[in-house]
């Protein structure tokens, strides 16, 4: 006797622009945490929750799978189960400067409706070489990190300015003060804006 089925699924979710100090730090489906802690590009996290939705029995079963990240660098390989399900012409796109998630074929639970599968990325990057990896306050950036980034170090969306424009000695005397003084910055970047608008912003 049929009493359900279980349902399984490989996903593929774009998550944002990326490189190599983009981050994976949260998974969560619906309102319930999955996951939290720290993936890099191309770690895993393996899900075994089979109580997750409740279990089999009185519920609708849980979650069993491979997590894997891709933050978006130049050089990431395409993904290894991608490549088993998604080629054209014989190849696998890497999406180089795209973040995201693939679940690689797992158990999803005894429901035919997906819940809202969701994500938290950062990104901290540290250009000035400053202490402690230009991390304040154990999440946010160094803003002279951030403002630099934006003169200089990000061809694809900065200013374009030369490091030889700048003062890099007090730039970056700057940046460990900022730190000293618990001084961080976090920001949501979810729509396009001007580059002068965000550097009034990390002001």
């Amino acid at each position: 006797q049929v009493v359900g089925f279980k349902y399984y699924a490989g996903l593929q979710l774009g998550l944002c622009r990326g490189d190599a100090n983009t981050r994976l730090r949260r998974f969560a489906v619906g309102e319930k945490e999955v996951w939290s802690g720290t993936l890099t590009d191309g770690q895993f996290v393996d899900i075994n929750l089979p109580e997750f939705f409740g279990g089999d029995t009185n519920g609708n079963g849980g979650l069993i799978g491979r997590l894997r990240f891709h933050a978006g660098t130049t050089t990431q390989a395409p993904n290894a189960y991608l490549q088993t399900h998604q080629t054209v012409g014989g190849v696998t796109p890497r999406y180089t400067g795209t973040a995201y998630v693939v679940w690689e074929a797992g158990y999803i639970g005894n429901s035919n409706r997906i819940e809202a599968w969701s994500f938290d990325t950062d990104r901290i990057a540290n250009p000035l070489g400053l202490t402690g990896g230009g991390v304040v306050n154990g999440t946010d950036m160094n803003p002279m990190n951030a403002a630099y980034e934006l003169f200089v170090a990000n061809t694809e969306w900065g200013f374009n300015y030369k490091s030889t424009d700048i003062d890099l000695v007090q730039w970056a005397a700057t940046g460990e003060t900022l730190a000293s003084e618990g001084n961080g910055w976090s920001l949501l970047l979810e729509q396009t804006r001007e580059g002068t608008d965000l550097l009034e912003e990390i002001q």
